[in-house]
């Protein structure tokens, strides 16, 4: 983040110098996820922010009884690629919300899901939802 000072539309070169902030690049945040059965199965969505304005993986982590399948890794870098170049994404910032559908036979089975984000950075710290 860099300032620039401005009077009557003429810029001040105030001295010392304005100051110059640099936000470094971290892990995806995840702020919030909820996970709702529907009647073809259940969709997870996910509040959070990717400071490096993209994200690579989504892994999930599915628990309940008698599962296929336990776990699965989402490629979404198409995905978050098209959303944070599009023009709609700059009032945003960082900032997204990513829905996520799956489909499975008994939506019952599965009681709760638990998401891991990847970005360039890292990995983000673990949230979960309950299905309801």
């Amino acid at each position: 983040i860099t300032t620039q000072l401005s009077a009557g539309g003429a810029p001040i070169n105030p001295a010392p110098a304005p100051l110059v902030i640099t936000v470094p690049a971290t892990a995806p945040v995840i702020s919030s996820i909820t996970a709702t059965r529907n009647s073809t199965g259940f969709t997870v969505t996910m509040v959070g922010y990717s400071s490096t304005l993209a994200l690579n993986t989504a892994n999930f982590t599915f628990t309940g009884t008698n599962l296929a399948t336990s776990s699965l890794t989402v490629s979404v870098n198409p995905l978050f690629s098209a959303w944070y170049s599009s023009s709609t994404a700059g009032q945003f910032g960082s900032n997204f919300t990513y829905t996520q559908p799956f489909t499975t036979t008994n939506p019952q089975a599965i009681t709760s899901v638990s998401v891991t984000l990847v970005n360039a950075v890292g990995t983000s710290t673990s949230a979960s939802a309950n299905l309801q």
